[in-house]
């Protein structure tokens, strides 16, 4: 089962980093150096963010009627098979078995049908024009 992001991490590992930029920012208004103000503004600024960050995600994930839907790895699902009632082949959807269209639209999709046997049954049945040898 998949478990759905709330954003817990991200805000707590915010806080602490505000929290050390505070401190930090106590430190630098009485030493004055460089390395505590670059803490400072560090810590406080990402923390903001991950706080921020945080919240949003809770915000995103925890809406009203939000679920996360488990699929299957392609590899776990089944096709589904669509028997041809001329040929009996099984046909794989999102393809469709000859069967399923129209006569007309069969001769139009003629140079489509890879299928040597179900070309010959649609010539043996009369839907298809059968070859005139010259």
């Amino acid at each position: 089962m998949q478990k759905r992001p709330d954003g817990s991490v991200a805000t707590a590992i915010g806080w602490v980093l505000i929290v050390i930029g505070v401190i930090f920012a106590f430190i630098a208004a009485t030493a004055q150096t460089s390395f505590a103000i670059a803490l400072t503004n560090l810590g406080i600024g990402l923390g903001v963010v991950l706080v921020s960050l945080g919240y949003l995600v809770r915000a995103i994930w925890f809406l009203p009627g939000r679920e996360i839907p488990l699929h299957q790895s392609i590899a776990e699902q089944e096709p589904t098979l669509i028997p041809c009632d001329y040929c009996g082949l099984d046909i794989a959807a999102p393809l469709l078995p000859c069967s399923a269209i129209s006569a007309e639209e069969l001769m139009r999709r003629e140079d489509e049908i890879d299928d040597e046997k179900c070309t010959i049954l649609l010539r043996e049945r009369g839907i298809l024009p059968t070859l005139k040898v010259s």
